[in-house]
């Protein structure tokens, strides 16, 4: 990967993770688990809401 690309990937990780919390992330392991953990805990949020994707496939299932 070309120096610049891989520096350009370097900034956009780290204005990502400011987005997520104060502390930089210690590798790509820990960024990778605290980001599925918190889309794990939206899922469960929004299908504790209802959202407009399972309202679509509830839908589709009684058009059938």
């Amino acid at each position: 990967m070309p120096i610049g690309l891989r520096e350009a990937h370097r900034l956009n990780d780290l204005a990502i993770e400011r987005c997520y919390r104060v502390k930089p992330f210690e590798n790509d392991e820990e960024r990778i688990e605290y980001l599925l953990k918190t889309y794990e805990e939206m899922v469960v949020k929004e299908k504790e809401k209802g959202t407009l994707f399972e309202t679509q496939s509830k839908l589709k299932k009684k058009k059938k």
